[in-house]
């Protein structure tokens, strides 16, 4: 079975047609239907517009105008739509200000009706208009049958992708990763890569998200981008969905959306090449520009202070079910807000990085190799990690993870995932009631002038 896809019934007076027909092009990511031949009348033709209110459609847009809330055929339409047995999603669109149109008698209840301002076609109302739509498709969408399980033995690889031919029928997998993976080298690319393009197909494709509980999403994102159903993709790269995707994303928890277009755009720039989406439809893409209240700096709710990244850290060990979890909670945390790591770079920190007798760490950075100095709590912290995991003072093996999950009876497993250390800090800072700290705001600028104004060496109080 298919991704779920919204069905659009359009309700418009033809003096509005030129605006009808711009809305329509906007919602090309959906099914959208109007009627264009309401000049010609008759039985067949109304029997159609009925038959696609009651049986067809999921959402009843209606442009509201002046001459649409007189016109007997739009309001007759609406009374179709609003008296049925099982509620059909209305959505007013108001093509002209509120306050300028006089609604009849028969339609007086849309007033009470969440409504969308579309009175010019600037990217605020257009967003709106997109989300509203992307709000009533997830609420609709958790209604209907789960997509099928992917049948594997279907897989293409990217090389016989040139020859494909796609149809409404064929969601043949696509194995995103093997191509990506030959372009871009950099672990941190490719993890934020596979972080975003996940997300967008879940929230646009429809597929079924990947919970906190799975102790490697990177993994798990990476395992279901080898078998991307192609016509899903396909269907969810529009202009359109990804200026909505914008609205849609929470901006408290994300710095700025750089990384996130960069990543669509590129996955968008892969399926052109296999000529899955056409050149238009990739230029309409780039075309499309983070929306105006999106571009401003991230800036948390409060200032975060020294005392704050403190608390943090002490935070980061009363989370821990064990002592020994709380060692390596304590790592984490300290790194993260002493040295300025991205929590994708402490995730891939092995042994051989780290020299305890010189005090330094290597790590590659933009291909380049950057030597940063240990501060002295860090190597306290090192050290007794090291400690714990070779108790006789041997090194721990080179090639093994810096960090490492820790099991309930004190076992170790393999290294732990960036969202694992995403989820330490935010059972830190929430134990420490500050809210306004996150793993994505230990990087901001403010922290960077703590890490670099303050001698971490010296500060006891840890």
């Amino acid at each position: 079975m298919d991704s779920f896809e919204l069905r659009v019934f359009i309700s418009y007076s033809h003096i509005d047609e030129q605006k009808c027909l711009e809305i329509a092009q906007l919602l090309k990511g959906f099914d959208v239907w109007f009627d264009t031949k309401s000049l010609y009348g008759g039985d067949v033709w109304w029997q159609t517009i009925t038959e696609r209110i009651i049986e067809w459609s999921d959402v009843f847009l209606y442009l509201i105008s002046p001459a649409s809330v007189i016109s007997k055929h739009c309001v007759r339409e609406y009374e179709i739509a609003d008296g049925l047995e099982i509620p059909k999603s209305i959505l007013p669109v108001y093509l002209e200000p509120p306050k300028s149109i006089n609604l009849p008698p028969r339609i007086k209840q849309i007033e009470s009706l969440q409504w969308v301002d579309y009175t010019d076609s600037n990217d605020f109302r257009i967003r709106d208009l997109l989300i509203s739509l992307f709000n009533i498709e997830r609420k609709i969408s958790k209604s209907r049958t789960p997509i099928e399980s992917l049948d594997k033995s279907k897989l293409l690889p990217p090389d016989e992708l040139d020859s494909l031919e796609l149809d409404d029928d064929n969601d043949t997998p696509y194995n995103f990763v093997m191509r990506f993976e030959r372009q871009y080298d950099n672990p941190h690319t490719r993890r934020a890569s596979y972080r975003w393009i996940d997300k967008y197909l879940v929230d646009m494709g429809g597929l079924e998200p990947i919970y906190e509980s799975n102790r490697d999403l990177y993994e798990a994102r990476r395992k279901r981008l080898k078998a991307i159903p192609l016509n899903t993709a396909k269907k969810c790269l529009a202009a359109s969905q990804l200026l909505g995707w914008f609205g849609l994303l929470d901006t408290e928890e994300i710095e700025n959306f750089v990384t996130p277009r960069r990543a669509i755009l590129s996955f968008a720039e892969m399926l052109c090449s296999y000529k899955i989406i056409d050149k238009r439809t990739l230029e309409d893409l780039k075309a499309v520009a983070t929306p105006k209240p999106l571009k401003t700096n991230f800036k948390p709710k409060h200032e975060i202070t020294f005392e704050m990244l403190l608390n943090l850290i002490l935070a980061s060990k009363k989370v821990a079910p064990t002592r020994i979890a709380g060692l390596r909670n304590y790592l984490a945390v300290t790194m993260l807000c002493s040295m300025g790591f991205r929590r994708g770079e402490l995730a891939d920190l092995r042994w051989h990085s780290v020299d305890l007798r010189k005090k330094k760490l290597e790590i590659e950075r933009s291909e380049n190799i950057v030597s940063i100095p240990i501060p002295n709590v860090v190597e306290d912290a090192l050290t007794k990690w090291a400690y714990y995991l070779d108790p006789m003072g041997e090194s721990p093996d080179p090639q093994s993870h810096l960090l490492r999950r820790v099991f309930k009876g004190g076992a170790l497993g393999g290294g732990i995932s960036a969202d694992g250390i995403a989820l330490i800090v935010r059972d830190a800072a929430k134990k420490a009631k500050l809210k306004q700290i996150t793993a994505e705001s230990l990087r901001n600028d403010k922290i960077a002038n703590i890490h670099a104004g303050l001698n971490w060496p010296y500060y006891d109080e840890i």
